[in-house]
């Protein structure tokens, strides 16, 4: 459980080890090694909502959709669909797409690696913790900006967004 997590990273954060695995693990190090017992907690998600997916899996394909079918008022960007690894040219068009968008947003979806990327570029950002199971949240480097919520492609359930969106408080 996340206490056993965090008793394993208190124990090993002062050692000299690389540690690799999935994002529970990796956040209670990170967590420990910076002296933050437990992760902030998630912050409020709000409209205006962008979504940006250049994620090529059938699954985040599918998330998506189910997503845009539960939640009207959300914005989505979406790669193209290809039968073979979103280039990185894509990713770049996508962040150069959204860009205008992401500048109002109050929450942003980041969907794959090299989307994340090409959407936050090489600033620093400040990881508060997660705000639902593998999915990160974070805001710029001082603690700003919109929300920003990553998701490997290929992670999840069909219905994953839906919880995210579920998440979002009602317009006023």
């Amino acid at each position: 459980d996340t206490d056993e997590l965090l008793l394993v990273a208190q124990t090993v954060s002062a050692d000299d080890l690389l540690i690799a695995g999935p994002a529970g693990p990796i956040g209670a190090a990170f967590a420990a090694r910076f002296e933050r017992v437990r992760p902030e907690p998630p912050p409020r998600l709000a409209l205006p909502v962008v979504v940006v997916c250049g994620s090529a899996t059938a699954l985040s394909r599918e998330q998506v959709r189910r997503l845009q079918a539960a939640r009207t008022d959300v914005e989505v960007f979406l790669a193209p669909e290809t039968s073979g690894e979103l280039d990185t040219a894509m990713a770049v068009e996508l962040a150069e797409q959204s860009a205008s968008s992401i500048a109002v947003a109050r929450t942003v979806v980041v969907i794959g690696g090299d989307t994340a990327a090409a959407v936050l570029g090489d600033r620093p950002r400040s990881v508060g913790g997660t705000v639902l199971e593998g999915l990160p949240w974070s805001r710029d480097e001082h603690g700003g900006g919109p929300v920003v919520v990553t998701k490997a492609g290929a992670f999840g359930d069909v219905d994953a967004l839906v919880r995210l969106a579920a998440l979002v408080d009602p317009p006023d």
